[in-house]
C-alpha cells in the first residue's frame, strides 16, 4: 500500500498567484444574485405608483443590455412625500415621482422583443384622456428612466459581486481549502455527495 501526502492550505495563506487562481475560478462559476435589488425595485416601485410583477435586464456591457419591468402604473398611487422620506439621497426618483403624479390615467407596462433595456417597455392605456395628456410623453420616459434606474443599481451589485475583495471575503468565510496552485480541494465525501 502506498500513502500520499498532500498539503492544502485555507485561502489566506496561499501565495498571491495561488490567490488571482482561487478568485478567478469563483468568478467564472458564481452566479451573482440580484433579489436584493429587484426587491428594493419593488418597494420604491409601489411609492412611485407602480406594481412590478417582473423585472427583465441582461448585462452588463453589451449592446442591447438594460432593465425594463412589466407591471402596471396607477398615478393616483404615487406617494411623493414617501418617495422624498424614504430615498432623501434620490433626487431622479423625486422628479420621476413629481411627473408621474401629474399623469391622469392608469397604464399597463409589457415589454417587447428581444432586449431588456428600457427602450422595449410598451406603455399602453385606454384612456382618451391619455392622448390628450401634455404630460404623457414625458410620463412614459419617467416609467422608461426608472428602469434604467434600477439598470445602475443591478449594475453597481453585479461589481460588487464579482469584485475580488467580496469574492475573497466568500472563500475566507465559506472555509474552504485549496492546493498550493489555488484550485480548490475537494474532500472525497464532497465528490460523492455526503
Amino acid at each position: 500500500m502506498r500513502t500520499e501526502t498532500i498539503n492544502v492550505y485555507k485561502f489566506d495563506e496561499l501565495g498571491e498567484k495561488a490567490k488571482q487562481y482561487a478568485i478567478q475560478g469563483y468568478r467564472e462559476h458564481f452566479t451573482p444574485f440580484y433579489e436584493d435589488v429587484i426587491n428594493d425595485a419593488k418597494e420604491i416601485g409601489s411609492e412611485l405608483g407602480i406594481v412590478i410583477d417582473r423585472v427583465c435586464f441582461s448585462g452588463f456591457g453589451c449592446q442591447g443590455d438594460g432593465a425594463s419591468f412589466i407591471g402596471s402604473f396607477d398615478p393616483k398611487q404615487v406617494d411623493i412625500e414617501a418617495v422624498v422620506r424614504h430615498r432623501a439621497y434620490a433626487k431622479a426618483l423625486h422628479d420621476i415621482a413629481i411627473i408621474l403624479s401629474k399623469l391622469d390615467c392608469e397604464a399597463t407596462i409589457t415589454h417587447q422583443g428581444r432586449y431588456q433595456h428600457s427602450g422595449c417597455m410598451i406603455i399602453d392605456t385606454d384612456s382618451e384622456l391619455d392622448y390628450q395628456s401634455q404630460y404623457r410623453p414625458v410620463g412614459y420616459e419617467a416609467l422608461r428612466l426608472f428602469a434604467d434606474c434600477i439598470y445602475v443599481k443591478l449594475e453597481e451589485e453585479h461589481e460588487y459581486q464579482t469584485s475580488d475583495e467580496y469574492i475573497t471575503q466568500e472563500l475566507v468565510g465559506n472555509d474552504d481549502e485549496f492546493y498550493e496552485t489555488g484550485k480548490v480541494w475537494e474532500k472525497i465525501g464532497d465528490r460523492c455527495g455526503r
